[in-house]
């Protein structure tokens, strides 16, 4: 093995690394912040190594040339911000998520390395929801939302939501007995650990990826019809499960939905529209919505919320988001980058492309209900989404010698029968 080989080995290994960290990313933390943030630091540093010593990277797609355009553009709005430290503070994290988009797409390049990615972070979300589960055990009779990490029970919920549609895309390609059941296995934890936060929006998202898992006729035959039927009868019981605050909560997303504020955000949405109508073109600056909504008045909010109550709030919506804080140049460059980033789902092999589909729609959900422009969650799923392609790409053969080596968690070779789209 060459150094610039050895080097791209380890690189690779703490892209895994911090792919793990994302679901867990609060529950430790250094002198310069969160672990997830520590890790990927120390990640796009190796990989910087790496790139100098093969002196090239993997030619971008359109998609990450919309994603970079979108962080200029958030730059420029420094000279508009009436927040002009909030701004540089967006900015920097801006930069931090495509930095963990070019990490994804640089290093995934076959299929072994695109499947132990998504290995990987259902691993992490299972372990997130695990600690959810003994955290509402140990709580046992108290009417409150779990979460694992500090970010928000509904960012917890959503993301475990969505790690869901990762571990239903995982077992529909791997043919293999091990891995593809053992995904299986997961599932029942994950929806698991996003009811216990109690958020709505992950119930709904949950409920939308069943929906088009149900309605693909390809799923309602052998194993799959089985692992749906089989997961089915888990969720009646871990429903029944759940602490009676949390099923009231969950019970009212109906209500919400149809004559409720969803919380107050429509109200937050209804201040970033007043925001959007007086800076329509560059928006009022990246990050710079916070102040602006704490000089909107709500006193004829619907709910009748005194404004007090919303100074300082985000939009709870990333598209809403976005739209208020860069205009429209900047919600046409974020919706571009995302058109893109699906076009390139047409390289995918059809199984893939199917039931990633179903990643992407779960996302979707969280991100009309949160800020996820600066969650890596949502970087990691376009990441994904731009090089599931490489599922039709065969590994390199590696020697017997090397695959004895080290872990086998997430670099095992794929075996013959799960090697084929």
């Amino acid at each position: 093995m060459s150094p610039t080989d050895g080097l791209r080995r380890i690189s690779f290994w703490l892209l895994l690394a911090f792919v793990f960290t994302i679901p867990l990313e609060d529950t430790v933390t250094f002198g310069l912040g969160r672990i997830s943030r520590v890790v990927g630091l120390v990640a796009f540093a190796v990989w910087a190594l790496t790139v100098a010593a093969r002196g090239r990277v993997k030619p971008r797609v359109p998609a990450m040339s919309a994603a970079a355009l979108l962080v200029a553009w958030a730059t420029a709005s420094y000279f508009w911000s009436p927040d002009r430290g909030a701004t540089l503070s967006k900015v920097s994290t801006l930069i931090q998520m495509v930095g963990v988009l070019w990490l994804i797409w640089d290093q995934v390049e076959d299929r072994t390395r695109a499947v132990a990615v998504m290995r990987i972070f259902v691993l992490a979300s299972a372990v997130a929801a695990l600690v959810t589960v003994f955290d509402a055990q140990q709580a046992a009779g108290v009417g409150r939302r779990f979460s694992v990490t500090d970010v928000g029970e509904n960012n917890t919920g959503c993301l475990l939501a969505v790690s869901v549609g990762v571990a239903w895309h995982l077992f529909t390609l791997q043919r293999g007995r091990r891995w593809a059941w053992l995904s299986a296995a997961v599932i029942p934890l994950l929806a698991w650990g996003a009811l216990l936060s109690a958020s709505r929006t992950a119930l709904l998202a949950l409920g939308l990826g069943l929906i088009l898992v149900v309605v693909d006729p390809r799923n309602l035959m052998g194993r799959r019809l089985v692992l749906i039927v089989l997961g089915a009868g888990i969720a009646v019981v871990l429903v029944a499960q759940l602490p009676q605050g949390v099923l009231t909560r969950l019970g009212t997303t109906g209500s919400e939905l149809t004559s409720g504020t969803l919380n107050a955000r429509t109200t937050y949405w209804r201040i970033a529209f007043d925001v959007f109508s007086d800076h329509p073109v560059g928006g009022v600056g990246a990050g710079a919505f916070k102040e602006q909504s704490a000089e909107i008045s709500v006193a004829d909010a619907a709910d009748g919320t005194a404004a007090g109550d919303f100074e300082g709030k985000l939009a709870h919506n990333m598209f809403i988001s976005v739209t208020a804080e860069l205009g429209v140049v900047g919600i046409a460059l974020l919706l571009t980058m995302l058109a893109l980033a699906l076009f390139e789902l047409r390289k995918a092999p059809p199984e893939a492309r199917r039931t990633w589909v179903v990643v992407c729609t779960m996302w979707f959900v969280g991100a009309n209900s949160l800020t996820w422009e600066v969650r890596k969650i949502t970087w990691v799923v376009v990441g994904l989404t731009l090089v599931q392609q490489a599922l039709s790409a065969a590994p390199p053969p590696t020697p017997p010698r090397q695959c004895r080596r080290g872990p086998r968690l997430a670099m095992d070779v794929v075996d013959a029968r799960s090697a084929a789209p």
